[in-house]
């Protein structure tokens, strides 16, 4: 990609703690992208199209159960996370790894599952059948605020997309997008809660070796009797020095968890809270991300270097990538890090990156969606693979915002839509029906933020 790929920059990370901190940084990051950047070249920016089979999975009941235990404080705060955890490792370290699946993100609750392997198709699917077969154990949860049942959605697919590394400065961002992920995020969001949603693409690859039925643009998997044996865990280990390793996984994480991680390189995990924060998520739409990759990571680079730029000035987010419906979703997490002006930096942020980008030759568009509110944040996940994370009301209002928002458009939820209208041009919408929601959710489009103009 130009001369991108040939740039290779050193995180701020101190000789005297790399030891101690990749055995936390690694987990963080898939095992496969690591192999990459450890391979000669592979630092730097880079896109490639490979076909793999995904598998795209969210819980039913977690944001529900975090709005209660919020009522707990650090107790429940605690108690949110051992459960998380639970579950997790449960699905995680007990049935993805050993089907050879990679963990690609996590979506608050939610997450997305990749295999390149031949056989990527039947473990995949022995996985969504054994995850849903183990939560069938567990269906109910108990916690301070009661008992709750949970349910998990499956989706599985498979087809080519487009991944990569955009690096800039001192930070790197993985991506992943195209139709294929589009599919498997609808197939997962039109399935029944307990079931495992399968493409045509993926009933053709099984054969008669699964029973299948038919369910909307999917099918539901009745039975696959002939499942591929597990995978040994060694096989997924990681041989370099851990220098090396920090040298490659560093940049990938945010720079303020990486900072906390720096604090307290000691702790198994970052403890868990509920504290006040702001979610921007940014919707880019329009990139060729099934045709060319050498036309979509230029785009990325002249984007995330816009990012950047702003988060340098108006203080460090947590920054994570999602899979979406339409192009590729990008999520940025103000407050998480003790930001008493999160609202107003993750204001301007959208604002000056859109007053930045939107006079482009059309080649692509953003779309933003803001929130503010309590969230749950910690680290989650498995011995094998975990990220730090957020939970709450305000991050799935934020998500559906930017999926209803017109390009560069700025939707904000009602109570951030007032505090802005204080500051800058506000234009209220009429209340607008998003999923999820069960009366119709009043917003506004902000239109002019002036203080923000001096910060850029």
């Amino acid at each position: 990609m130009g001369g991108a790929a040939g740039r290779r920059r050193r995180p701020g990370v101190g000789s005297a703690v790399v030891s101690a901190l990749t055995e936390r940084l690694l987990p963080h990051v898939p095992r496969y992208l690591v192999r990459r950047r450890l391979a000669p070249g592979g630092l730097g920016t880079w896109g490639v199209r490979e076909t793999g089979t995904l598998l795209h999975a969210d819980f039913q009941g977690f944001t529900r159960l975090t709005e209660r235990l919020a009522a707990f404080g650090a107790d429940g705060a605690l108690a949110l996370g051992d459960i998380l955890n639970r579950y997790f490792r449960m699905l995680l370290d007990e049935i993805a790894l050993e089907r050879g699946a990679n963990l690609v993100a996590f979506g608050g609750d939610g997450f997305t599952l990749v295999s390149f392997d031949p056989d990527g198709p039947a473990q995949l699917v022995a996985a969504g059948l054994e995850m849903q077969e183990a939560l069938a154990l567990f269906p109910v949860v108990e916690t301070p605020a009661g008992e709750f049942e949970l349910a998990l959605r499956v989706g599985v697919h498979r087809g080519p997309f487009f991944h990569g590394v955009v690096e800039v400065a001192e930070s790197a961002q993985y991506l992943l997008g195209g139709r294929t992920l589009e599919s498997v995020v609808r197939l997962e969001e039109r399935a029944q809660p307990g079931t495992v949603a399968i493409s045509r693409e993926i009933a053709r690859a099984l054969g008669e070796s699964v029973r299948v039925e038919e369910a909307g643009e999917g099918l539901r998997v009745a039975g696959f009797d002939a499942r591929p044996p597990r995978r040994p865990p060694g096989a997924r280990t990681v041989a370099a020095g851990p220098e090396r390793l920090t040298r490659a996984v560093a940049p990938l994480i945010s720079k303020g968890v990486r900072e906390r991680l720096l604090e307290t390189p000691e702790a198994p995990r970052l403890a868990p809270e509920y504290r006040p924060a702001t979610a921007l998520f940014v919707a880019l739409r329009g990139l060729p991300l099934d045709g060319d990759p050498l036309r979509v990571a230029p785009v990325l680079e002249k984007v995330l270097t816009g990012m950047k730029t702003l988060m340098d000035t108006l203080g460090p987010p947590v920054r994570k990538w999602d899979v979406a419906e339409e192009g590729l979703k990008m999520i940025f997490l103000y407050g998480l890090t003790g930001d008493p002006q999160h609202a107003f930096h993750a204001a301007a942020t959208a604002y000056l990156l859109r007053e930045a980008l939107c006079s482009e030759d059309g080649r692509f568009s953003l779309a933003f969606g803001l929130a503010s509110g309590m969230v749950w944040t910690g680290e989650v996940g498995g011995a094998g693979r975990r990220e730090y994370t957020a939970l709450g009301d305000a991050l799935n209002l934020a998500a559906r915002l930017a999926q209803q928002a017109r390009p560069w458009e700025i939707l904000c939820g009602e109570d951030l839509a007032e505090a802005l209208s204080e500051v800058g041009e506000v234009a209220f919408r009429a209340p607008m029906r998003l999923k999820g929601k069960a009366t119709p959710v009043r917003c506004g489009a902000l239109v002019g933020l002036p203080l923000a103009e001096g910060t850029s």
